[in-house]
Protein backbone atom coordinates (compact mmCIF):
# COMPACT_ATOMS: atom_id res chain seq x y z
CA UNK A 1 0.00 0.00 0.00
CA UNK A 2 1.72 3.14 -1.03
CA UNK A 3 2.24 5.75 1.80
CA UNK A 4 0.59 9.53 1.98
CA UNK A 5 4.05 10.68 0.79
CA UNK A 6 4.25 8.42 -2.20
CA UNK A 7 0.93 8.99 -3.36
CA UNK A 8 1.68 12.91 -3.16
CA UNK A 9 4.80 12.62 -4.67
CA UNK A 10 3.35 10.49 -7.87
CA UNK A 11 0.01 12.87 -7.98
CA UNK A 12 2.18 16.02 -7.84
CA UNK A 13 4.30 14.34 -10.86
CA UNK A 14 1.24 13.45 -12.62
CA UNK A 15 0.13 17.04 -12.31
CA UNK A 16 2.79 18.65 -13.97
CA UNK A 17 3.51 15.98 -16.71
CA UNK A 18 -0.37 16.65 -17.73
CA UNK A 19 -0.22 20.28 -17.59
CA UNK A 20 3.60 21.32 -18.05
CA UNK A 21 4.35 22.69 -14.71
CA UNK A 22 7.16 22.14 -12.93
CA UNK A 23 5.36 23.55 -9.46
CA UNK A 24 1.83 22.54 -9.31
CA UNK A 25 -0.39 23.89 -7.06
CA UNK A 26 -0.56 22.35 -3.94
CA UNK A 27 -4.15 22.47 -3.08
CA UNK A 28 -4.66 20.67 -6.37
CA UNK A 29 -2.19 17.89 -5.73
CA UNK A 30 -3.61 17.43 -1.65
CA UNK A 31 -6.63 17.31 -3.55
CA UNK A 32 -5.90 14.79 -6.02
CA UNK A 33 -4.26 12.39 -3.50
CA UNK A 34 -7.09 13.16 -1.01
CA UNK A 35 -9.38 11.26 -3.59
CA UNK A 36 -6.58 8.55 -3.90
CA UNK A 37 -6.51 7.80 -0.30
CA UNK A 38 -10.29 7.95 0.43
CA UNK A 39 -10.69 10.88 1.86
CA UNK A 40 -11.29 14.36 0.43
CA UNK A 41 -8.27 16.21 1.82
CA UNK A 42 -10.81 19.09 3.61
CA UNK A 43 -12.48 19.86 -0.06
CA UNK A 44 -15.36 18.17 -2.36
CA UNK A 45 -15.01 16.44 -5.44
CA UNK A 46 -17.07 20.12 -6.20
CA UNK A 47 -14.00 22.23 -4.78
CA UNK A 48 -11.31 20.37 -6.06
CA UNK A 49 -12.30 21.02 -9.88
CA UNK A 50 -12.50 24.45 -9.19
CA UNK A 51 -9.19 24.03 -7.27
CA UNK A 52 -7.95 22.96 -10.31
CA UNK A 53 -9.79 25.87 -13.01
CA UNK A 54 -8.45 28.32 -10.64
CA UNK A 55 -5.26 27.61 -11.29
CA UNK A 56 -5.78 27.87 -15.17
CA UNK A 57 -5.66 23.82 -15.60
CA UNK A 58 -7.83 22.57 -17.94
CA UNK A 59 -10.42 19.67 -17.84
CA UNK A 60 -8.51 17.34 -20.01
CA UNK A 61 -5.45 17.92 -18.03
CA UNK A 62 -7.18 17.19 -14.65
CA UNK A 63 -8.67 14.31 -15.44
CA UNK A 64 -5.45 13.35 -16.90
CA UNK A 65 -3.70 14.09 -13.87
CA UNK A 66 -6.43 11.57 -12.19
CA UNK A 67 -5.83 9.00 -14.23
CA UNK A 68 -2.24 8.70 -13.88
CA UNK A 69 -2.44 8.77 -9.77
CA UNK A 70 -5.04 5.98 -10.59
CA UNK A 71 -1.96 4.11 -12.83
CA UNK A 72 0.52 4.90 -9.81
CA UNK A 73 -1.93 3.63 -7.19
CA UNK A 74 -3.02 0.40 -8.91
CA UNK A 75 0.81 -0.11 -9.47
CA UNK A 76 1.45 -0.19 -5.79
CA UNK A 77 -1.49 -2.41 -5.02
CA UNK A 78 -0.31 -5.18 -7.50
CA UNK A 79 3.18 -4.84 -6.16
CA UNK A 80 1.25 -5.57 -2.31
CA UNK A 81 -0.74 -8.44 -3.85
CA UNK A 82 2.19 -10.46 -5.19
CA UNK A 83 3.84 -9.93 -1.52
CA UNK A 84 0.84 -10.85 0.18
CA UNK A 85 0.56 -14.37 -1.97
CA UNK A 86 -3.13 -14.29 -1.82
CA UNK A 87 -5.44 -16.29 -3.98
CA UNK A 88 -6.66 -15.89 -7.62
CA UNK A 89 -9.91 -15.27 -6.48
CA UNK A 90 -9.17 -12.76 -3.86
CA UNK A 91 -6.85 -10.48 -6.21
CA UNK A 92 -9.85 -10.61 -9.18
CA UNK A 93 -11.71 -9.32 -6.03
CA UNK A 94 -9.59 -7.04 -4.74
CA UNK A 95 -8.81 -5.41 -8.56
CA UNK A 96 -12.63 -5.41 -9.17
CA UNK A 97 -13.48 -3.48 -6.16
CA UNK A 98 -10.49 -1.17 -6.80
CA UNK A 99 -11.77 -0.78 -10.38
CA UNK A 100 -15.22 0.09 -9.61
CA UNK A 101 -13.66 2.98 -6.74
CA UNK A 102 -11.32 4.32 -9.91
CA UNK A 103 -14.52 4.33 -12.36
CA UNK A 104 -17.03 5.99 -9.65
CA UNK A 105 -13.86 8.51 -9.18
CA UNK A 106 -14.02 9.23 -12.82
CA UNK A 107 -17.77 9.84 -12.82
CA UNK A 108 -18.21 12.20 -10.02
CA UNK A 109 -14.67 14.20 -11.18
CA UNK A 110 -16.66 14.27 -15.11
CA UNK A 111 -20.39 15.19 -13.48
CA UNK A 112 -18.48 17.85 -11.34
CA UNK A 113 -16.70 19.31 -14.48
CA UNK A 114 -20.20 19.20 -15.92
CA UNK A 115 -22.03 21.28 -13.10
CA UNK A 116 -18.65 23.84 -12.81
CA UNK A 117 -19.24 24.92 -16.17
CA UNK A 118 -22.63 24.83 -16.31
CA UNK A 119 -22.68 27.32 -13.13
CA UNK A 120 -19.97 29.14 -15.09
CA UNK A 121 -22.07 29.55 -18.08
CA UNK A 122 -25.17 31.08 -16.18
CA UNK A 123 -23.45 33.21 -14.10
CA UNK A 124 -21.40 34.62 -17.52
CA UNK A 125 -25.49 34.59 -18.58
CA UNK A 126 -25.85 36.57 -15.80
CA UNK A 127 -23.22 39.21 -15.59
CA UNK A 128 -24.05 39.48 -19.64
CA UNK A 129 -27.32 40.37 -19.12
CA UNK A 130 -26.38 42.62 -16.00
CA UNK A 131 -24.65 44.70 -18.48
CA UNK A 132 -26.80 44.84 -21.43
CA UNK A 133 -29.25 46.17 -18.75
CA UNK A 134 -27.14 48.75 -17.63
CA UNK A 135 -26.12 49.58 -21.34
CA UNK A 136 -30.18 49.82 -22.00
CA UNK A 137 -30.94 52.11 -18.90
CA UNK A 138 -28.19 54.55 -20.18
CA UNK A 139 -29.38 54.27 -23.66
CA UNK A 140 -33.03 55.21 -22.31
CA UNK A 141 -31.49 57.85 -20.14
CA UNK A 142 -30.40 59.32 -23.06
CA UNK A 143 -33.09 58.81 -25.18
CA UNK A 144 -35.79 60.97 -22.57
CA UNK A 145 -33.44 63.89 -21.91
CA UNK A 146 -32.61 63.85 -25.68
CA UNK A 147 -36.53 63.55 -26.64
CA UNK A 148 -37.53 65.76 -23.07
CA UNK A 149 -40.15 63.14 -22.65
CA UNK A 150 -41.09 59.75 -21.43
CA UNK A 151 -43.23 56.72 -22.74
CA UNK A 152 -44.88 55.13 -20.32
CA UNK A 153 -47.37 52.22 -20.56
CA UNK A 154 -49.47 49.68 -18.54
CA UNK A 155 -51.48 46.57 -19.18
CA UNK A 156 -55.51 46.15 -18.36
CA UNK A 157 -57.24 43.09 -19.13
CA UNK A 158 -54.06 42.27 -21.49
CA UNK A 159 -55.16 45.63 -23.36
CA UNK A 160 -51.78 47.84 -23.32
CA UNK A 161 -52.50 51.67 -22.15
CA UNK A 162 -49.58 54.08 -23.27
CA UNK A 163 -49.26 58.07 -22.53
CA UNK A 164 -46.36 59.94 -23.10
CA UNK A 165 -45.69 62.59 -20.81
CA UNK A 166 -43.13 65.51 -20.66
CA UNK A 167 -39.88 65.00 -18.39
CA UNK A 168 -39.16 67.52 -15.67
CA UNK A 169 -35.60 65.95 -13.92
CA UNK A 170 -33.48 63.04 -14.37
CA UNK A 171 -31.70 62.65 -11.10
CA UNK A 172 -29.36 58.89 -11.16
CA UNK A 173 -32.18 56.34 -10.47
CA UNK A 174 -35.53 59.06 -10.00
CA UNK A 175 -37.20 60.88 -12.91
CA UNK A 176 -39.96 63.52 -12.83
CA UNK A 177 -42.41 63.85 -15.47
CA UNK A 178 -45.16 66.21 -15.32
CA UNK A 179 -48.46 64.81 -14.17
CA UNK A 180 -51.47 64.30 -16.90
CA UNK A 181 -55.08 62.86 -17.18
CA UNK A 182 -53.34 60.49 -19.09
CA UNK A 183 -51.00 59.41 -16.60
CA UNK A 184 -53.24 58.89 -14.48
CA UNK A 185 -55.13 56.44 -16.37
CA UNK A 186 -51.89 54.34 -17.32
CA UNK A 187 -50.94 54.23 -13.14
CA UNK A 188 -54.87 53.41 -13.04
CA UNK A 189 -54.13 49.92 -14.66
CA UNK A 190 -50.79 49.11 -13.07
CA UNK A 191 -50.39 47.18 -9.74
CA UNK A 192 -51.53 49.59 -6.84
CA UNK A 193 -51.64 52.48 -8.91
CA UNK A 194 -48.50 53.20 -8.42
CA UNK A 195 -46.08 51.49 -11.25
CA UNK A 196 -45.75 51.82 -14.67
CA UNK A 197 -43.12 50.49 -17.44
CA UNK A 198 -41.16 52.30 -20.27
CA UNK A 199 -40.06 50.97 -23.48
CA UNK A 200 -36.64 49.99 -24.20
CA UNK A 201 -34.64 49.73 -27.66
CA UNK A 202 -35.22 46.02 -26.70
CA UNK A 203 -38.24 44.67 -27.61
CA UNK A 204 -38.28 42.00 -25.03
CA UNK A 205 -37.27 44.37 -22.26
CA UNK A 206 -38.89 46.94 -20.36
CA UNK A 207 -38.14 49.19 -17.55
CA UNK A 208 -40.06 49.44 -13.97
CA UNK A 209 -41.30 52.68 -12.54
CA UNK A 210 -42.70 52.79 -9.20
CA UNK A 211 -44.02 55.78 -8.17
CA UNK A 212 -42.34 57.97 -4.87
CA UNK A 213 -44.48 60.64 -4.83
CA UNK A 214 -46.61 63.53 -6.09
CA UNK A 215 -46.43 67.02 -5.94
CA UNK A 216 -48.47 69.93 -7.70
CA UNK A 217 -48.16 69.07 -11.24
CA UNK A 218 -45.11 66.83 -10.95
CA UNK A 219 -44.67 63.28 -10.35
CA UNK A 220 -41.40 61.27 -8.88
CA UNK A 221 -40.40 57.58 -10.26
CA UNK A 222 -37.70 55.57 -8.98
CA UNK A 223 -36.20 53.21 -12.19
CA UNK A 224 -36.46 50.01 -10.36
CA UNK A 225 -34.33 48.06 -13.00
CA UNK A 226 -35.22 45.94 -16.28
CA UNK A 227 -37.70 43.50 -16.66
CA UNK A 228 -38.67 40.96 -18.76
CA UNK A 229 -41.52 42.44 -21.14
CA UNK A 230 -44.89 41.79 -19.74
CA UNK A 231 -46.76 40.68 -22.61
CA UNK A 232 -43.57 38.52 -24.03
CA UNK A 233 -43.39 38.17 -27.52
CA UNK A 234 -46.95 38.21 -28.84
CA UNK A 235 -47.28 39.46 -31.95
CA UNK A 236 -51.33 39.89 -31.75
CA UNK A 237 -53.70 41.40 -29.23
CA UNK A 238 -54.65 39.37 -26.60
CA UNK A 239 -57.70 40.57 -24.30
CA UNK A 240 -58.96 39.36 -21.05
CA UNK A 241 -62.20 36.97 -20.57
CA UNK A 242 -62.79 38.09 -17.24
CA UNK A 243 -66.59 36.36 -17.86
CA UNK A 244 -67.59 32.72 -17.58
CA UNK A 245 -67.17 31.57 -21.26
CA UNK A 246 -67.52 27.79 -21.13
CA UNK A 247 -66.68 25.94 -24.61
CA UNK A 248 -67.58 22.22 -25.13
CA UNK A 249 -64.17 19.94 -26.39
CA UNK A 250 -64.35 16.86 -28.45
CA UNK A 251 -61.53 15.02 -27.03
CA UNK A 252 -59.58 12.54 -30.30
CA UNK A 253 -61.19 9.39 -28.11
CA UNK A 254 -64.54 10.85 -28.59
CA UNK A 255 -65.11 12.11 -25.00
CA UNK A 256 -66.26 15.71 -24.07
CA UNK A 257 -64.53 17.62 -22.09
CA UNK A 258 -65.30 21.32 -20.51
CA UNK A 259 -62.73 24.23 -20.83
CA UNK A 260 -63.58 27.88 -19.92
CA UNK A 261 -62.08 30.71 -22.10
CA UNK A 262 -59.34 33.05 -19.67
CA UNK A 263 -57.71 35.01 -22.67
CA UNK A 264 -58.29 35.20 -26.22
CA UNK A 265 -56.58 37.01 -29.72
CA UNK A 266 -57.66 36.33 -33.70
CA UNK A 267 -54.86 33.57 -33.84
CA UNK A 268 -55.23 31.53 -30.23
CA UNK A 269 -57.27 31.26 -26.90
CA UNK A 270 -55.64 30.20 -23.49
CA UNK A 271 -58.29 27.31 -22.23
CA UNK A 272 -58.55 26.20 -18.03
CA UNK A 273 -59.72 23.05 -17.82
CA UNK A 274 -59.55 20.46 -14.65
CA UNK A 275 -58.44 17.53 -16.74
CA UNK A 276 -55.77 18.48 -20.02
CA UNK A 277 -53.53 14.45 -19.94
CA UNK A 278 -55.38 13.99 -23.24
CA UNK A 279 -54.31 17.78 -24.55
CA UNK A 280 -51.06 16.82 -25.49
CA UNK A 281 -48.89 19.43 -27.86
CA UNK A 282 -49.50 19.06 -31.12
CA UNK A 283 -53.17 17.64 -30.94
CA UNK A 284 -55.93 18.76 -33.22
CA UNK A 285 -59.35 18.94 -31.64
CA UNK A 286 -63.00 20.81 -31.90
CA UNK A 287 -63.89 23.13 -29.45
CA UNK A 288 -67.46 25.30 -29.35
CA UNK A 289 -68.96 27.24 -27.06
CA UNK A 290 -70.37 30.81 -26.68
CA UNK A 291 -68.00 34.20 -26.46
CA UNK A 292 -68.70 37.96 -25.92
CA UNK A 293 -68.96 41.00 -23.60
CA UNK A 294 -72.76 40.29 -21.86
CA UNK A 295 -75.61 40.21 -24.09
CA UNK A 296 -73.26 40.54 -27.54
CA UNK A 297 -72.27 37.05 -27.53
CA UNK A 298 -71.57 34.64 -30.36
CA UNK A 299 -71.88 31.07 -30.77
CA UNK A 300 -68.06 30.31 -32.02
CA UNK A 301 -67.43 26.97 -33.48
CA UNK A 302 -63.80 26.09 -33.85
CA UNK A 303 -60.70 23.74 -34.88
CA UNK A 304 -57.85 24.17 -32.90
CA UNK A 305 -54.73 22.85 -32.63
CA UNK A 306 -52.74 22.65 -28.62
CA UNK A 307 -49.74 25.02 -28.40
CA UNK A 308 -48.71 24.24 -24.68
CA UNK A 309 -50.35 23.53 -21.33
CA UNK A 310 -49.11 24.42 -17.90
CA UNK A 311 -50.94 23.51 -14.47
CA UNK A 312 -52.74 26.25 -13.12
CA UNK A 313 -54.51 26.90 -9.33
CA UNK A 314 -57.84 26.08 -10.90
CA UNK A 315 -56.46 22.94 -13.13
CA UNK A 316 -54.67 23.07 -16.51
CA UNK A 317 -54.01 25.60 -18.88
CA UNK A 318 -53.82 25.38 -22.57
CA UNK A 319 -52.53 27.32 -25.20
CA UNK A 320 -54.25 26.37 -28.87
CA UNK A 321 -54.15 28.35 -31.90
CA UNK A 322 -56.94 28.40 -34.21
CA UNK A 323 -57.50 27.37 -37.29
CA UNK A 324 -58.33 30.15 -39.35
CA UNK A 325 -61.69 28.96 -41.62
CA UNK A 326 -63.67 31.49 -43.40
CA UNK A 327 -65.05 34.20 -41.25
CA UNK A 328 -63.27 33.43 -38.20
CA UNK A 329 -61.07 35.84 -38.07
CA UNK A 330 -63.62 38.87 -38.79
CA UNK A 331 -65.70 37.46 -36.02
CA UNK A 332 -63.24 37.39 -33.53
CA UNK A 333 -61.22 40.47 -34.78
CA UNK A 334 -65.00 42.06 -33.36
CA UNK A 335 -64.91 40.38 -30.47
CA UNK A 336 -61.03 42.19 -29.25
CA UNK A 337 -62.55 45.37 -30.30
CA UNK A 338 -65.50 44.71 -28.14
CA UNK A 339 -63.47 43.51 -25.18
CA UNK A 340 -61.57 46.44 -25.56
CA UNK A 341 -64.10 48.71 -24.86
CA UNK A 342 -65.13 47.44 -22.39
CA UNK A 343 -61.83 47.20 -20.79
CA UNK A 344 -61.28 51.04 -21.38
CA UNK A 345 -64.92 51.73 -19.92
CA UNK A 346 -63.82 50.07 -16.78
CA UNK A 347 -60.18 51.51 -16.84
CA UNK A 348 -62.03 54.78 -16.95
CA UNK A 349 -64.43 54.38 -14.21
CA UNK A 350 -60.91 53.25 -11.87
CA UNK A 351 -59.16 56.17 -13.19
CA UNK A 352 -61.98 58.32 -11.82
CA UNK A 353 -62.37 57.21 -8.92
Amino acid sequence: MATREEVLWNCRSALAAAVGAENPDDAVVEALAGLLLGHNAGLTLGEVVAAGVAAGYPPGALLKALLRCQLFDLEATLSDLDADNKPADERMDALRALFAQYQDVQNRFIESFSEHYEHEAADARQRAERERDAELLAQLRADWRRDGQVELFNYFRELQVPTTVPLDEIDGNYVAVARTSRLAIVLAAGERGRVAFAPTRDNGRVALLELQSAKDDILLFRIAGLRPHPQGQRRRLRVEVREDAPFSMRLPDGRQALAYVRDFSVIGMGLECADASKLEPGTTLQCSGRLGPRLRKVDLDLTVTVRWRVESTQGMRVGVELSMEPGTREVLDKLVREYEQEAIKALNLIAEG
